[in-house]
């Protein structure tokens, strides 16, 4: 993300983002309720457009070309290519409750990858074999508990193969005894995958469990940035201080 800006009824959510995430990289973002958390998601996955600076992907502008140095608008041309190099994974789930399990996690690949239904059949099994349920995939959403909902979701995310997942408060909408298993289950993809993953919690044990590195947002801003250890045991910024101590005194 270069110079990123995003404006919502003339407020900047976003304000003139810089922001880089390495192959492989646990990039964490922590802060307040408004601070742009999830505005940055949602500009990555194309579900909001900048008003200002651009966005790559593995070197693919979104929605944009580089014409003579400069940046234009292409009408998307390149959209669904780029597009389908990510993916997230939202607080309510999302799946499509007239589809089985297996369906909600075969119907990307089919579509927007063109894959034959065996092959894509074959990478969804496995997938719910790596999330340890294989037995559900002929059950619908409305059959699974909430914790299994995520998971499920999180499977179809990782059949694109994309080169980022996001994840956006994914335990907010669990009851407390699920959260766990989720956060179990993130923590066992990211040991397992190489993607880059950019993670939007309120959970600081798991953040500080997980990330290579930690950004502490407020008012659209990066206002700290460094190894969990430093930003979440040791905070420079009396602004990240208050908010931990605020979310370690509920």
């Amino acid at each position: 993300m270069k110079q990123v800006r995003k404006e919502f009824g003339g407020h900047a959510v976003v304000k003139s983002m810089d922001l880089t995430v390495a192959s492989g990289e646990k990039l964490v973002i922590i802060g307040p309720s408004g601070s742009g958390k999830t505005t940055i998601l949602r500009l990555i996955m194309t579900l909001e457009t900048p008003d200002n600076g651009y966005i790559e992907i593995d070197g693919e502008l979104l929605g944009c070309a580089w014409d003579s140095g400069r940046i234009t608008k292409n009408n998307n041309k390149n959209l669904r290519a780029v597009r389908s190099k990510v993916g997230m994974v939202f607080q309510h789930f999302n799946l499509f409750p007239h589809m089985s399990v297996l369906d909600n996690i075969m119907e990307a690949p089919t579509r927007s990858l063109r894959m034959s239904k065996e092959e894509a059949r074959e990478r969804a099994i496995g997938l719910l074999q790596r999330i340890d349920m294989v037995g559900k995939a002929s059950s619908y959403p409305g059959q699974l508990s909430g914790g299994q909902q995520q998971r499920v979701a999180i499977a179809r995310a990782l059949a694109m193969r994309p080169s980022v997942m996001l994840f956006d408060e994914v335990t907010s909408a669990l009851d407390p005894e699920k959260v766990g298993e989720i956060l179990q289950t993130i923590r066992e993809l990211a040991a397992e995958v190489n993607m880059a993953m950019v993670i939007v919690t309120h959970e600081m044990g798991f953040a500080r469990n997980i990330a290579d590195r930690v950004i502490f947002m407020d008012h659209g801003e990066i206002v700290e940035s460094g190894p969990p250890d430093e930003v979440l045991g040791a905070p420079v910024h009396p602004r990240t201080t208050a908010f931990l101590k605020a979310i370690l005194d509920r």
